[in-house]
């Protein structure tokens, strides 16, 4: 009899695809493994051992967290598509998640993108390479002294751009996008609603769904934690890979913003993404939206207003259409992830 044959009566492997590997001594379990903890595990080791030696690395440092339950925040997905596209250009990129921000080889990337969400980065004292923060959202939760850390601050907001550079901070405005290799018309006469509102209540009755029922609108949302509110959703969310059917099936999709990003004139991700599909939409009032796309996107400021709205427009096609049409041109002509990558390289050299 082999060796290997006699070690086998004593240790045994059971390996589950996707789940477990279990290791046993004799007929006793004596240690489990999770496949996906390995996986994982796997992933830092390379990473730390990859990019700790490579050099030209850049670093996008993303506030959401690691595990599946990225998949919910928009900036995961901002992060992803610019990634994919830093990579076309020729560089290697990484991103870094919340649990993660101090990276091992930071002082060596060439350069680092900081996605300023809900949570802060700090670049480490004697980089080597260039730091800079794109600010997205929340405009209000970042001091003068976080922005001073950086060598340049990309911004989303034109308006804020400007006050920025009022105030002597190096900034230049870049603003949100969308992928026309994920955002594009798809529509489906299964998918057929009235009035779309894809997004989590995240503990807020937004008005833009609060309106529509209250003005008893045909609305349908799909999203998390909207039971506190009387809601009654069609779904929990939507897979980020079919949100363009559901876009480009709507007769009218719902946008609305925060009131510090309104006010300070960063519009949502939404709006670009659903234009993108060749979507009709109807947004709160956002003075950068109407600086932007003119009166491609229709906007309201009540309960009111917004009935106003869809009740006119779902009774004219024809002028959705137009509309869609024209939002669409301006999204894809300057408000896409290949668009801004440009504007992000540049920032980068100049920095």
């Amino acid at each position: 009899m082999r060796f290997s044959d006699i070690l086998k009566r004593f240790v045994s492997v059971e390996v589950k695809t996707r789940r477990s590997i279990k290791f046993r001594l004799f007929s006793v379990p004596i240690l489990k493994i999770r496949t996906k903890m390995l996986s994982m595990a796997f992933a830092r080791v390379f990473d730390l051992f990859f990019y700790r030696f490579r050099k030209g690395v850049l670093a996008i440092k993303c506030p959401s967290p690691p595990d599946e339950g990225r998949l919910k925040w928009g900036d995961y997905w901002i992060a992803e598509d610019l990634k994919k596209e830093f990579e076309k250009t020729g560089q290697t990129a990484r991103i870094d998640y919340v649990d993660r921000f101090s990276y091992p080889s930071d002082k060596k990337n060439a350069r680092t993108l900081t996605i300023r969400g809900l949570s802060p980065y700090t670049p480490p004292e004697g980089s080597e390479g260039r730091h800079v923060l794109y600010l997205l959202s929340h405009p209000d939760q970042v001091s003068a002294e976080e922005l001073s850390s950086f060598d340049a601050v990309a911004c989303a907001s034109l308006t804020y751009a400007e006050k920025l550079k009022n105030e002597g901070v190096n900034c230049e405005f870049v603003p949100q996008f969308t992928d026309p290799a994920k955002f594009f018309p798809s529509p489906s006469a299964d998918l057929r609603t009235a009035l779309l509102f894809v997004g989590n209540s995240r503990g807020v009755f937004r008005n833009g769904v609060k309106f529509a029922l209250e003005k008893n609108l045909p609305i349908t949302v799909y999203g998390a934690d909207w039971e506190r509110f009387g809601v009654k959703t069609a779904g929990t969310g939507i897979a980020n890979a079919d949100l363009n059917k559901y876009y480009s099936s709507a007769d009218i999709v719902l946008c609305d913003h925060w009131t510090d990003m309104s006010r300070n004139g960063f519009i949502a991700n939404r709006l670009f993404d659903a234009t993108a599909c060749g979507a009709f939409v109807i947004s709160d009032y956002c003075e950068a939206i109407e600086r932007l796309f003119g009166d491609a996107v229709p906007m309201y400021r009540n309960a009111d207003e917004l009935k106003e709205l869809v009740d006119y427009y779902l009774l004219r096609p024809s002028e959705r259409r137009e509309k869609a049409e024209k939002a669409k041109e301006i999204t894809l002509k300057g408000f896409t992830v290949e668009a801004v990558v440009k504007r992000l390289n540049a920032l980068f050299e100049r920095a």
